[in-house]
């Protein structure tokens, strides 16, 4: 997904998915200490098309790969997994808890604000 997609990049998204059963969609963040409160949280774009794909796909699973903050500004309604980094082996773990070839057991380290408390856990 891109940092900043334009509406039209939510409309030719939104409009490719539909008809699937099933929609998957991988978000990475990395923290940058110079860009203040905005780092770590997702761009209002990014809340945008996930909402529409949360209400639009039957079968709806979101990957955060990055941390926890970015939950912050969602209201996650499907089925959410967060790796806690953006390199092969968060992806490759994330992917394989999602199909089942581990049962995750990890725990929110931190307070998400107004969502989620310290070890928080599905």
């Amino acid at each position: 997904m891109l940092e900043f997609p334009t509406p039209a990049d939510i409309e030719k998204l939104c409009d490719k998915v539909k008809g699937y059963e099933n929609v998957i969609l991988g978000s990475f963040m990395t923290v940058r200490a110079y860009a203040g409160k905005s780092s770590g949280r997702l761009s209002d774009e990014q809340v945008e098309l996930i909402s529409r794909l949360q209400k639009e796909s039957q079968n709806f699973i979101l990957l955060i790969f990055g941390g926890p903050y970015m939950l912050s500004s969602l209201d996650v309604q499907k089925d959410c997994l967060i790796a806690y980094g953006t390199n092969q082996d968060a992806i490759h773990s994330a992917v394989d808890a999602m199909f089942g070839k581990f049962e995750p057991t990890g725990k929110l380290p931190v307070n998400v604000p107004g969502r989620y408390a310290f070890g928080h856990s599905v």
